[in-house]
């Protein structure tokens, strides 16, 4: 029973066991080829089992089925992200943003994957976006002003750092990163 298979695959997918659930998935696909909701599963199942591959491959499927659907396009983003298949990831991205520009998940991979393309200025500008919709997230505005610095906009960046660092005395990657920045924007407080 299609019906029964696909319970149990939510459920063993639920309780951590993928490989499974990513078996179980692709028995119900075999029986309802279009299902968008078992290639959706089956996908997540796959990336969570570490077959990427496979992962991309279904969720490209359950895509073309429904080309607007916010989740398989983060979750194929995210797949290819892990694929380093960057430029890709961030297109899924910036599509799913622009369907809903409040999914801060969405923002928050954008500048993620901005930054590791070396966009800094679109970094920027989703971080922005992002820390609208979770002004609470420090760690996503420590990486905000090092985005800023990366920019140009040393002033604001440097400012940004030393307010973090203010809430987060320890954080000796953000002291690193302050150290780097006054380095070139006032070299005497470097070594401070």
């Amino acid at each position: 029973d299609p019906h029964l298979l696909f319970s149990t695959g939510l459920a063993l997918a639920t309780a951590g066991r993928y490989a499974q659930a990513e078996d179980l998935f692709s028995r119900v696909l075999a029986s309802v080829p279009a299902d968008f909701d078992v290639l959706y599963n089956l996908g997540l199942a796959a990336y969570h089992a570490g077959h990427l591959e496979r992962a991309r491959q279904v969720l490209k499927t359950a895509l073309a089925q429904r080309p607007e659907d916010i989740d398989a396009l983060y979750n194929l983003a995210v797949v290819n992200i892990d694929l380093r298949q960057r430029d890709i990831a961030l297109e899924l991205l910036a599509k799913a943003a622009q369907l809903d520009p409040s999914r801060a998940n969405v923002q928050l991979a954008i500048a993620q994957t901005s930054h590791a393309l070396g966009y800094p200025a679109d970094a920027v500008k989703a971080y922005d976006n992002y820390l609208k919709l979770n002004p609470s997230d420090d760690d996503a505005r420590r990486e905000r002003a090092v985005m800023l610095v990366s920019t140009g906009d040393l002033v604001h960046g440097v400012a940004d750092l030393k307010s973090y660092l203010q809430s987060h005395p320890k954080d000796f990657k953000a002291e690193y990163e302050l150290g780097t920045a006054e380095v070139v924007w006032d070299p005497s407080d470097a070594s401070k």
